[in-house]
C-alpha cells in the first residue's frame, strides 16, 4: 500500500491503538494528497479525511456486514470519513458494492471503497510504472460505483 499510494498517503502506522487500545487500525496513513484521488476526496467531494484507515481482511469467504461495521467504527470526523478495505478475493461483487453503498447512504459523510488481489495487482503495476494519474482513475472508478 505504501508504494501504491506514494506520495498521496504517508507515514503509514500499522496496527495503530484507537479508543484507548481497546481497537486497532490495521494501517493507518496520513493524507499529504496535494493533487489526485485523495485530493479530491477533499476538495471535489467535500470528505473529512486528515488520515486513511486501511482494514486488511485475508479471508476465503467475501467480507461481510462485521467488516463494514468496523470499518464503519473506525471512521469519525478527527481520524477521517473515508476507508478502504483490502481482501483477498470478491465473489458476490454486487453484494460487497450494495454494502458500500449502504454505507454512504445510512451516513453521506462516510465511504468506504474495497480492493481486491486484483485490484491491488493492478494499483502495484501502475505504481511500478510512474502512473499516478491512472491510479487515481482507478480508485475514483471505485468510489463513483459506491456513489452511483
Amino acid at each position: 500500500m505504501t508504494e501504491v499510494f506514494a506520495p498521496s498517503l504517508t507515514r503509514p502506522k500499522k496496527e495503530q491503538d484507537i479508543d484507548e487500545g481497546r481497537k486497532r487500525i490495521d494501517i493507518s496513513f496520513h493524507n499529504s494528497a496535494t493533487d489526485g484521488f485523495f485530493s479530491k476526496l477533499v476538495n471535489q467531494h467535500k470528505y473529512v479525511v486528515p488520515y486513511v484507515p486501511i482494514e486488511c481482511k485475508n479471508y476465503t469467504d467475501d467480507i461481510a456486514n462485521p467488516e463494514f461495521d468496523q470499518m464503519l467504527g473506525r471512521l469519525n470526523r478527527r481520524r477521517g470519513m473515508f476507508g478502504i478495505i483490502v481482501c483477498r478475493t470478491i465473489v458476490d461483487k454486487d453484494a460487497v458494492l450494495k454494502r458500500c453503498q449502504d454505507a454512504v447512504k445510512n451516513d453521506s459523510e462516510k465511504a468506504i471503497i474495497v480492493l481486491d488481489d486484483v485490484d491491488t495487482k493492478k494499483l502495484l503495476d501502475l505504481a511500478t510504472n510512474g502512473k499516478t494519474k491512472e491510479i487515481s482513475e482507478h480508485l475514483e472508478d471505485k468510489l463513483r460505483e459506491v456513489l452511483d
